[in-house]
């Protein structure tokens, strides 16, 4: 069966806007669990090898960090990283 564009760009629509969304979370959700542990951004930066500036920017939105980093944050903020699904999708856990 033949795919309709109309179909394509709905669904891949949705798909970006989900990641985006996906996107917001962490990037709130590590801001608010570095404060809960009363670490400043610096003090993340320096623990994870990583500049202020690139935590600035992780929590503002601006950017995604690559997936070890991300690894790394949550490991020492304490967020729960599960495994990768099949389709190589990074999830995070609520």
């Amino acid at each position: 069966m033949k795919m309709s564009w109309q179909y394509y760009y709905t669904v891949r629509k949705r798909a970006h806007i989900d990641q985006l969304k996906r996107e917001v979370w962490t990037a709130e959700h590590i801001k608010i669990k570095r404060r809960m542990q009363g670490l400043s951004q610096r003090e993340l930066a320096e623990a994870v090898g990583a500049s202020a500036r690139t935590i600035r920017l992780i929590e503002s939105g601006m950017t995604t960090p690559h997936e070890d980093l991300l690894r790394t944050i949550a490991q020492i903020l304490s967020i729960h990283f599960p495994q990768k699904r099949s389709n190589e999708e990074t999830r995070w856990s609520k």
